[in-house]
């Protein structure tokens, strides 16, 4: 059952709930703790949990808490594609990030938003943690474990950042385990010789 809390550090109402696993999730409803937002803040919590038990489509959820949120500020829940999101996000970096790690970031995005197809312009939320397992399970037959690993870890960061602005639920790499090294230290995706139109071609 879903239910509302302050944390010490946060002045506004925190929904806490379980998923369908048993894990305890939380969320603030960007509702400031007070005695006349506990009923809406209640009712957002059971949102939250009504989506993460699949008991509501994100584009159900999504709509609700606009709805929602409309209600009390006034003003409408927007929210950004993967593209878009990335976007803002690698722009957000310039200035604090090396130019080599800028283009890591670029690359990461550009090949898990191909990856994605149509959905990199649909809502972010619309990613799930099966879309991310997937995607690093096809990744890792590409190219080297410690590339794919610091590729995962570059989405991460978008998502993480995602969660803190209130546009995702929950982290969908959260959970991931990454393809550590093997006991000679070397990659796990396996390397072949040349082949001669490869040599020619050098």
């Amino acid at each position: 059952m879903a239910f509302i809390w302050k944390a010490p550090a946060s002045k506004f109402w925190q929904a806490g709930w379980r998923d369908e696993d048993g894990k305890r999730r939380n969320k603030s409803t960007k509702l400031v703790a007070k005695e006349s937002t506990r009923r809406k803040a209640e009712r957002m919590a059971d949102l939250f949990e009504e989506a993460a038990n699949n008991r509501r489509t994100a584009k159900h959820l999504r709509l609700a808490v606009s709805e929602l949120q409309k209600e009390i500020t006034g003003e409408t829940l927007t929210i950004p594609s993967f593209d878009k999101f990335a976007e803002d996000f690698l722009e957000g970096k310039q200035g604090e990030t090396g130019k080599a790690t800028m283009a890591f970031y670029r690359t990461a995005v550009r090949d898990f938003s191909s990856w994605l197809g149509v959905k990199s312009g649909e809502e972010i939320l619309a990613i799930t943690d099966k879309d991310l397992k997937k995607y690093r399970n096809e990744l890792q037959t590409k190219i080297a474990a410690t590339t794919a690993t610091n590729r995962l870890k570059a989405l991460r960061a978008i998502f993480t950042a995602a969660m803190k602005k209130g546009f995702v639920d929950a982290d969908p790499t959260a959970d991931m385990k990454f393809t550590r090294k093997n006991k000679a230290g070397a990659d796990s995706v396996k390397k072949r010789p040349f082949t001669v139109p490869e040599m020619k071609a050098v």
